[in-house]
C-alpha cells in the first residue's frame, strides 16, 4: 500500500481519534476524522468519492457504527469498512463480510496491517470483477450466446 488512501475515522473517544489520526497521517494516509456517527455522515456526504475506507467504532452514543455504515453503504454499496471496538460483541454477517473487526486497544502496527489488508482485499476484488466483465464482453463479441458467455464469466 502506498499510504495515500483516504480514511474516514469515526470514534466518539477523542483520545482514540487523536492517536489514530496522528498515526495514520504519519503513515501517509489522508484522514477525515469524525467524533461520532452524525459528524461522520456529514463528512462522508461531503467527501463521498474521496473516501477509500471507513474505520469506525461500533458503540457510540449518537448512533452505532453499524447503523452509520449501513446508511453509508446505501450510497456506496462496496465501501470498505473496518470496525474497531473495545467490546467483545460479534459482528453481524454483513459487517463480517467487510474488513472485520480490530479490537481496542491496538498499536499502530496492528492498525496499519488491518487497513492495508482491507485495502488490498478491495483492490483484488475489483480486479477480479473487472477481469470477469472483460471476459464476458469478449465472449459476447466473439459470438457466444449469452448463456455460454455467462457460464464463462462465472468460471
Amino acid at each position: 500500500m502506498n499510504g495515500r488512501a483516504a480514511i474516514l475515522l469515526v470514534d466518539d473517544e477523542a483520545p482514540i481519534v487523536r492517536f489514530a489520526t496522528m498515526a495514520l497521517e504519519n503513515r501517509g494516509y489522508k484522514v477525515y476524522a469524525a467524533n461520532g456517527a452524525q459528524e461522520a455522515l456529514r463528512t462522508f456526504g461531503d467527501h463521498i468519492d474521496e473516501i477509500d475506507l471507513v474505520l469506525s467504532d461500533i458503540k457510540m452514543p449518537d448512533m452505532s457504527g453499524l447503523e452509520m455504515a449501513s446508511i453509508m453503504r446505501q450510497q456506496r454499496p462496496n465501501l470498505p469498512l473496518l470496525f474497531i471496538s473495545g467490546w467483545n460483541d460479534p459482528l453481524p454477517d454483513w459487517a463480517s463480510a467487510t474488513c472485520g473487526l480490530l479490537t481496542k486497544p491496538f498499536i499502530p502496527k496492528q492498525l496499519f496491517e488491518a487497513i492495508e489488508e482491507c485495502l488490498e482485499g478491495t483492490r483484488r476484488a475489483a480486479k477480479r470483477s473487472l477481469t470477469g466483465l472483460l471476459t464476458l464482453a469478449a465472449c459476447v463479441l466473439n459470438g457466444y450466446d449469452q448463456s455460454s458467455a455467462a457460464f464463462v464469466y462465472l468460471l
